[in-house]
């Protein structure tokens, strides 16, 4: 596995570790968690409508909604590096 990969991988790991601290000190855990999956969803969407405007473009399956759910808008962010990293 190439560096860039792992950097990715540890990247991914430790913003989720941080994200579920952070969620759990707010005195509204559950509501911050369900509107930060709202905009990652949304972002996502907005992203896959916008490609033939854009060029840049990521499909709506399984994967990507869970993870544009799980960590809102870095996690598109982290799609959008990773189709550019590995052309997928």
């Amino acid at each position: 596995m190439s560096i860039l990969k792992i950097c990715m991988i540890i990247g991914g790991c430790l913003y989720a570790l941080t994200a579920f601290v952070f969620l759990v000190r707010t005195k509204k855990p559950l509501r911050n968690l369900l509107l930060s999956a709202a905009i990652g969803l949304i972002a996502l969407l907005i992203i896959h409508f916008t490609e033939p405007l854009s060029g840049v473009g990521l499909p709506l399956n399984p994967w990507t909604a869970l993870c544009s759910a799980a960590a809102g808008i870095p996690g598109v962010l982290l799609l959008l590096g990773m189709r550019i990293v590995w052309m997928l």
